[in-house]
């Protein structure tokens, strides 16, 4: 039961039988210990060297010959208290380290691209629905915006969905929809009807013809004025956040819809 109680405390099979009998019988040799255990003697002082340095126990030289005793059995706690302080240390220093190797780790932050293509008009409108859980849950892990372009067309293509989506992302998860469009009488339908989608416009010269977001990690583009509408999707933190940043650039740039 006490050798079962020493080896929770940490210390090893032999090591808690050499301890115990030393603390039952105040000082023993190596000799001793080797045959009332039935240890090799190479084993046992391999052990008692062990417990020396953890300052478990004293040797003492009577005559020529080494003794072994247990000074006091308080020195157990003193040296789990030891360790522990060492290990509170070696786990500072190690979170430093990772934190300085996180810095230079490139697998973490690159992300070989995904890429997925849907053709036809169903399959894609499976795929938007399918998606935006996901959408959702990654928009909200970055800026809390969808950013990008969207073709007019996409709007009378795909209604059902759009409502859909602004109900999810921006209803329920308050996500803002910053968006550039074209001017259309679609756009000026929707102007002020859906809350936190901010469509603004470059300029007349300009006519998007494809649709292109970024929703957190993911881009999505979208074809909807070809026969039959295609769509792609990329995922890669990487490529995303570029993206993210030239359509906020664009979009401050942009005008409102009039």
């Amino acid at each position: 039961m006490q050798s079962e109680a020493l080896e929770a405390a940490g210390l090893s099979r032999n090591e808690a039988q050499i301890y115990l009998s030393l603390v039952e019988s105040g000082r023993l040799t190596a000799h001793t210990l080797s045959k009332r255990l039935k240890l090799p003697r190479s084993t046992v002082y391999s052990v008692l060297n062990v417990l020396e340095e953890r300052r478990l126990l004293r040797r003492e030289e009577v005559k020529g010959t080494f003794w072994f005793r247990v000074d006091n059995p308080d020195d157990l706690v003193r040296s789990i208290e030891e360790e522990e302080r060492a290990l509170a240390l070696r786990k500072h220093a190690a979170s430093r380290l990772a934190a300085e190797l996180k810095k230079i780790h490139r697998s973490k932050s690159y992300q070989v691209p995904k890429i997925e293509f849907f053709e036809g008009k169903d399959r894609v409108e499976r795929f938007l629905f399918a998606n935006l859980p996901r959408w959702t849950e990654s928009i909200l892990e970055r800026d809390r915006s969808t950013w990008g372009f969207q073709d007019h067309t996409f709007v009378s293509e795909f209604g059902e969905w759009i409502g859909k989506a602004w109900k999810v992302m921006h209803d329920d998860n308050k996500i803002a929809g910053r968006l550039l469009s074209n001017r259309s009488q679609v756009e000026r339908a929707l102007k002020n009807k859906v809350v936190r989608r901010e469509v603004r416009v470059l300029g007349n010269e300009f006519n998007f013809e494809s649709s292109i977001w970024v929703l957190g990690d993911f881009v999505v583009l979208i074809l909807t004025r070809e026969t039959p509408i295609i769509a792609f999707q990329i995922n890669n933190q990487t490529l995303a956040s570029n993206l993210r940043v030239v359509f906020r650039a664009l979009y401050d740039a942009a005008g409102t819809l009039d």
